[in-house]
């Protein structure tokens, strides 16, 4: 995990808070995996993940539709009570263990998309300008 610069926040490693502000959930999701036991493939970003990724951008979809496509992907593996510790114990709020995947599977995506954009794979358009 890294520190963004001038702040306390941490975030998973190639994550660049562009996309997702704010990673403490998925940070604790992270830590609660480990502690259950998960295989790590079932919490980090694998390789198949970036290929996935790459064969959605090269669609040329818009960055909301590979964000859509991409949180699929990742609820199929997520463990929702999990998701749902995750979000309690990050933000004192008890969630629906539907609604915390949807918001879990939201944060492995957009890290998934900083990291493709950290390692040169595709470029984000800011699309305001």
């Amino acid at each position: 995990m890294s520190r963004s610069q001038g702040s306390e926040e941490k975030r998973p490693l190639l994550a660049t808070g562009r996309v997702v502000g704010d990673y403490e959930t998925l940070l604790r999701y992270v830590e609660l995996a480990r502690e259950r036991g998960l295989k790590p493939e079932d919490y980090t970003l694998t390789r198949e993940d970036m290929e996935y990724a790459m064969r959605i951008f090269e669609e040329r979809r818009s960055l909301l539709e590979v964000i859509d496509a991409l949180k699929r992907k990742f609820a199929a593996r997520l463990d929702c009570r999990l998701a749902s510790e995750a979000m309690r114990l990050s933000k004192g709020v008890v969630v629906p263990e539907n609604q915390a995947c949807d918001y879990v599977s939201f944060l492995y995506a957009g890290w998934l998309v900083e990291a493709c954009e950290t390692l040169g794979l595709v470029r984000l358009r800011e699309g305001w300008r």
